[in-house]
C-alpha cells in the first residue's frame, strides 16, 4: 500500500476510491464465518468469489472492495400457512401485532343445528354464514346455554359472545353450518417464545413489511399476516447478517449479507497490525459511514415467503457529501504575519450539488435518502428551551422535542394523534410500540427518559 497520512482527511471521494483500490490484499481466501472467527470488524475485504443474484444491485462480484461494519443478529419465526397450504413463511419476532394461540386440531364442522345440540363436548361454536332471520351474522361466536322447547317444537338456546351476550333460539331442525370454538390466548408477536411450545397453530393479526427498504408510509409494502388464516409455526431460527458497505464516488450502499452466505473474501495484509494505514482506513471508513437509518435491534427485518435465509438485502443508499476536510491551520497573528508577508488564502466554499444519474439503471436522487443538514426549524440549545413540566407543551412543543432526540421519523404520527405534553407524560414503551410505532427499543427507551426527566448532555 503506498504511504499517506490517514490522519488527514481526504480531499474527495475519488481519493477514497484511490486508496481503497490501492491496497495490498493477502493471499488466503476465507468464508464468512472463518473470517470472523479469524478477525474483529470493521475490516475491508475483497470478494473473491462471489455471489449472483437476480438483481444486479444486491450482487456481489469478484474483486468487489466492500467495509464488513458489524454483525447483527436477527430472529424470525419459520411457519406455513394451513389455510392457503402456502410455502414457508419467515416472519420477525419483532413485529408489533398479536397472535392467537389456536387448538392444535383442527375445528369440527358442524352442518346443522341438530349436530351441533348432539355433540356433548362442544361449548361454544362459530357461524361461518350470515342467518339474518335468525339473528347470526358470519363469525358470531355462540356459547350453548342448553335446549328448550317452545309450542311443541324444540330449540338451541344460545348467546352471542361477541355481541354483548344477546341470546337467540336457533330452531333444532334448522340447516347451517358452524364450527367448534374454543377461545384463543392473545399474546404480543415478541412474546411467543415466552409462551408457545413449538411446532403450534396461531392465527396472527398484523401487518408486516415485504421488503428492507420499506417506506413505513406506504401501506402496499406492507403484508396482513391476518390473510394466512391458521399458521403453523415450527419454531424460532437466529441468525446473524453481517452490515456491510460498497462505495462509489460519492454513493454509499448499505445491505445485510447472511454469513452463511457462500462468497469468499480476503483481508490487507496489515489486518492484524493495529498502527498500520490499513488498518486506520478501516476505522476511518467505518466512523464516516452513516447508521442513523439502523439505529434499534429491530430495523431492516421484513417477512419472506420461501426459503431464502442466504440472500443479501440492499437496506438503503445515499450520497455522501460529509467528507472531513483537510484541517485549516490557525490564523497567524497580526505581527507574525506582517513580518512573512504570509496570510492563509481564503477557502471557498464548495456547494453542494446533487450528482446527476449516468444511467436508466441507477434510481433517481430524490429516491436516495439524503443526510438531512441542520435548519432554522432544527431545535437546538440555543432556541429550544424544554420545560420542566412536559404537560405544559402543546402539540408543535412535542414534535419539536422529537426533533431535539433526532427521533424525526415520528413526527408525523404524534401530530396525527395530537400528544400534547399532558399525553406524553402518560405514555408507556407498550403504547409507544403498538399505537405510535416505535418499533426499535432504543428510541422506546430513550422517550421514556426524556419524559422521566433525563436531557442528552
Amino acid at each position: 500500500m503506498s504511504r499517506r497520512l490517514y490522519t488527514e482527511a481526504m480531499h474527495s471521494r475519488s481519493d477514497m476510491d484511490h486508496e481503497l483500490e490501492s491496497i495490498d490484499w493477502d493471499s488466503p481466501s476465507y468464508t464468512l464465518a472463518e473470517f470472523l472467527s479469524s478477525y474483529t470488524l470493521p475490516q475491508i475485504v475483497c470478494v473473491r468469489d462471489g455471489y449472483l443474484d437476480i438483481e444486479e444491485i444486491t450482487t456481489l462480484s469478484t474483486d468487489q472492495i466492500m467495509t464488513l461494519h458489524f454483525v447483527k443478529p436477527c430472529k424470525m419465526l419459520k411457519g406455513f400457512s394451513e389455510t392457503k397450504k402456502t410455502e414457508q413463511l419467515s416472519i420477525p419476532v419483532n413485529t408489533v401485532g398479536k397472535i392467537e394461540i389456536l387448538p392444535d386440531k383442527l375445528p369440527t364442522i358442524y352442518k346443522s343445528v341438530k349436530a351441533v345440540k348432539n355433540d356433548p363436548r362442544v361449548k361454544k361454536v362459530l357461524s361461518l354464514h350470515n342467518h339474518a332471520w335468525l339473528g347470526i351474522k358470519e363469525q358470531d361466536v355462540l356459547n350453548i346455554e342448553g335446549c328448550k322447547k317452545k309450542h311443541g317444537k324444540e330449540y338451541l338456546r344460545c348467546s352471542v359472545i361477541n355481541r354483548d351476550g344477546i341470546i337467540i333460539e336457533l330452531p333444532i331442525s334448522y340447516q347451517a353450518c358452524f364450527h367448534s370454538y374454543e377461545e384463543p390466548n392473545t399474546i404480543a408477536i415478541r412474546d411467543v417464545e415466552k409462551h408457545c411450545t413449538f411446532p403450534c397453530t396461531v392465527r396472527i393479526k398484523a401487518s408486516a413489511p415485504t421488503k428492507p427498504d420499506y417506506d413505513p408510509e406506504d401501506r402496499s409494502e406492507f403484508l396482513d399476516l391476518s390473510s394466512f388464516g391458521r399458521i403453523k409455526l415450527m419454531g424460532i431460527y437466529d441468525y446473524d447478517k453481517i452490515v456491510a458497505s460498497i462505495r462509489h464516488l460519492d454513493k454509499v450502499r448499505i445491505m445485510q449479507i447472511p454469513i452463511s452466505l457462500e462468497i469468499t473474501v480476503c483481508t490487507g495484509k496489515e489486518a492484524n497490525q493495529k498502527d498500520s494505514e490499513y488498518y486506520q482506513l478501516c476505522v476511518e471508513v467505518h466512523n464516516n459511514t452513516q447508521f442513523q437509518q439502523m439505529e434499534g435491534e429491530d430495523q431492516f427485518e421484513y417477512v419472506k415467503m420461501g426459503n431464502n435465509e442466504d440472500k443479501v438485502d440492499n437496506i438503503y443508499e445515499y450520497i455522501d457529501f460529509r467528507y472531513v476536510k483537510p484541517p485549516i491551520p490557525p490564523r497567524p497573528s497580526s505581527a507574525t504575519a506582517e513580518k512573512s508577508g504570509n496570510t492563509p488564502p481564503p477557502v471557498q466554499p464548495k456547494p453542494l450539488t446533487k450528482p446527476k444519474p449516468t444511467d436508466q439503471q441507477n434510481p433517481p436522487l430524490e429516491q436516495i435518502p439524503i443526510p438531512s443538514s441542520p435548519t432554522k426549524e432544527q431545535p437546538n440549545s440555543q432556541d429550544f428551551s424544554i420545560p420542566d413540566d412536559l404537560t405544559a407543551l402543546n402539540v408543535e412543543g412535542v414534535t419539536d422535542s422529537l426533533k431535539y432526540l433526532k427521533m424525526d421519523q415520528y413526527i408525523e404520527k404524534f401530530k396525527e394523534e395530537l400528544i400534547d405534553g399532558t399525553m406524553l407524560v402518560e405514555l408507556s414503551e407498550d403504547m409507544m410500540e403498538e399505537s405510535l410505532g416505535i418499533t426499535s427499543s432504543l428510541h422506546r427507551k430513550k422517550l421514556k427518559k426524556f419524559i422521566d426527566g433525563w436531557r442528552p448532555k
